[in-house]
């Protein structure tokens, strides 16, 4: 009898892959969530992300003596016009005090025209350091404001901005 591939038993299989993916899951969730302080995205305007309009996040700090690292998230579809988006990031103390501001300047698309964030299609996500060392100088609840720093009034192609803060390891 030759050798032929048998098709596989969509029952029999099912059950495993719905384990599989259970467990898959739940490990991402755990992984993803064990060691950050915070980690929230807020959508930008459907239409077009517009230069003072500001996105903010509260992010209630108790450890001031280790060091967190700081991504800026950024979601992007191909209508974005340029390789690179700067943004204004504000940091604010509990005692509303300004704590840090700078602009910061990422890149979305390298010198090929290849967009540097993951995904498919026409939406991608790319995940940007802001602070390696981030120490926080008192507890208490921070503010965090970003912002576009490009002189177009109107930035299209931006879903949405995240902010994620971790523990470094």
């Amino acid at each position: 009898m030759p050798n032929r591939l048998l098709p596989l038993n969509p029952q029999r299989n099912k059950g495993n892959l719905n384990r599989f993916l259970i467990v898959g899951f739940s490990l991402f969730l755990t992984a993803c969530t064990e060691s950050d302080l915070f980690h929230a995205s807020l959508p930008t305007s459907p239409t077009a992300w517009v230069r003072n309009d500001s996105l903010q996040w509260k992010v209630n700090v108790t450890d001031t003596l280790k060091p967190y690292g700081v991504w800026i998230e950024i979601r992007n579809d191909n209508r974005f016009e340029y390789r690179n988006l700067g943004l204004e990031v504000i940091e604010i103390a509990p005692d509303s005090t300004v704590v840090r501001r700078d602009t910061m300047n990422y890149f979305l698309m390298d010198e090929n025209g290849k967009w540097t964030g993951s995904g498919w299609g026409s939406l991608y996500t790319g995940s940007f350091l802001f602070d390696s060392e981030m120490i926080f100088p008192a507890s208490g609840e921070y503010t965090f404001i970003i912002r576009p720093a490009l002189t177009d009034k109107r930035i299209t192609g931006i879903h949405s901005i995240g902010l994620r803060i971790g523990m470094k390891k």
